[in-house]
């Protein structure tokens, strides 16, 4: 996976900030090629882990309602999605360039 550093702006509580962090080369991928990728990590997911084992997604709020079809598809349980209220805007995956 290749990153790129970038630094971004946005406005909070009427105040211009800026975040500097990683672009993420993938970011910008289709629809359908992000569910071929969701349906490749949770079906290893589902290869490895040990029955009446649980696991962990660690993703961004906007990316919840991707997880339950491919998580079915693997025969895996989708339980519940944890949100953090957070000060601070955190990068998910976006839509276009």
């Amino acid at each position: 996976m290749t990153a790129q550093r970038g630094s971004y702006e946005f406005h909070l509580n009427g105040l211009k900030r800026y975040l500097v962090g990683v672009a993420v080369e993938n970011d910008f991928v289709s629809d359908e090629e992000f569910d071929r990728l969701l349906d490749a990590w949770f079906g290893n997911i589902a290869r490895v882990l040990e029955p009446g084992r649980s696991f962990y997604i660690w993703g961004g709020y906007a990316n919840l309602g991707n997880y339950p079809r491919p998580l079915a598809a693997c025969d895996l349980y989708y339980s519940q999605g944890i949100v953090w209220d957070k000060a601070h805007p955190v990068l998910s995956r976006t839509r276009s360039p």
